[in-house]
């Protein structure tokens, strides 16, 4: 059987980009005997990565030269590069700490009724999966599984599969490289459906994102989440969740014993505050109440340039990507 095309917005993607890249072996610590070929499973991270994971961490090893700017400057930083790399702006990007609790914060923020669907490919990653089904069980709808093609052409399986429910879809689950194949996906016609059925889409950008150029204002996801660990050549437990402003609503888990979501602000950017460990200390280091992140009207405490709007964000998240 003839290998299926490359799909139409894969290719307009990586066009222009097939230029053979120089020797890169100098930038990192891998020995001249190893060619390591498992990038798409754990990449190296370079030499130049390793040091700034050292200097960041020798700053704890001399607290008393930390100023306010140390909470703030870097993480807003490593915001603004997250949303360089997908053509977003820098407040619609949040850090969290793996893709499952950038999908746990996609899934409080779609509208799941009673009765409808969320459509999930065959074989999906499990910080792509458990969370789906959880949503469904508590919202009274379905999950559909999109079975793998046998021509391997999974962007018509999904939209034909959009526009044939029986049931209202509610949420695509959707990616650009199926985690586990490597086949590719053309989003772009996969979000066209989506939107025509009304349906959020949420996409697990982790397989692809630093390796193939993705830009959302094209191809308008509601939800993108993406590891650092494999092409953006970062570090393990580090990911960014992108998310469209007009959807954001509610935070990512329960976090007080009655099971009741803390309010935002009605604002929905993410903000520098919006990442747990800078979150918690404010000026002169004065701690945040107990729990979640606070919203802007509990941000008396914090100094006057950073007094914005955050991001509640609390709980462990269920897989280790």
């Amino acid at each position: 059987m003839p290998a299926p095309a490359t799909p139409a917005g894969v290719a307009r993607s990586i066009s222009g980009c097939d230029a053979m890249l120089n020797c890169q072996r100098d930038l990192f610590s891998i020995p001249r005997e190893t060619a390591y070929l498992d990038a798409a499973y754990m990449s190296p991270i370079p030499t130049a990565a390793v040091a700034a994971g050292e200097a960041g961490v020798r700053v704890k090893a001399e607290p008393w030269k930390m100023t306010i700017a140390s909470y703030y400057d870097e993480v807003e930083q490593a915001r603004q590069l997250a949303a360089s790399m997908v053509g977003a702006a820098t407040d619609d990007v949040a850090i969290v700490a793996a893709t499952s609790y950038g999908m746990a914060i996609a899934a409080a923020n779609v509208a799941v009724p009673p009765g409808s669907a969320i459509l999930l490919m065959e074989n999906e990653h499990t910080s792509h999966r458990y969370v789906w089904y959880d949503l469904a069980q508590r919202s009274g709808a379905l999950v559909d599984i999109v079975p793998q093609p046998a021509d391997g052409d999974w962007t018509g399986a999904i939209v034909s599969a959009i526009r044939t429910s029986s049931r209202p879809i509610a949420v695509v689950a959707g990616t650009l490289v199926h985690w586990f194949e490597g086949m590719a996906i053309d989003l772009e016609v996969v979000a066209e459906a989506a939107r025509a059925a009304s349906a959020a889409l949420v996409v697990d950008g982790t397989q692809w994102v630093g390796a193939v150029p993705f830009d959302v204002r094209r191809v308008r996801p509601d939800f993108l989440v993406f590891a650092t660990y494999k092409f953006l050549l970062g570090p393990y437990r580090l990911a960014f969740l992108y998310g469209r402003t007009l959807r954001l609503r509610r935070p990512a888990y329960r976090n007080r014993r009655d099971g009741a979501h803390p309010r935002l602000d009605g604002r929905s950017r993410f903000r520098a505050s919006s990442s747990p460990q800078r979150a918690g200390l404010g000026r002169g280091g004065k701690s945040r109440p107990a729990g979640c992140a606070s919203p802007a009207s509990d941000a008396s405490y914090l100094d006057p340039r950073y007094r914005r709007s955050a991001l509640a964000e609390c709980g462990a998240g269920t897989e280790a990507r």
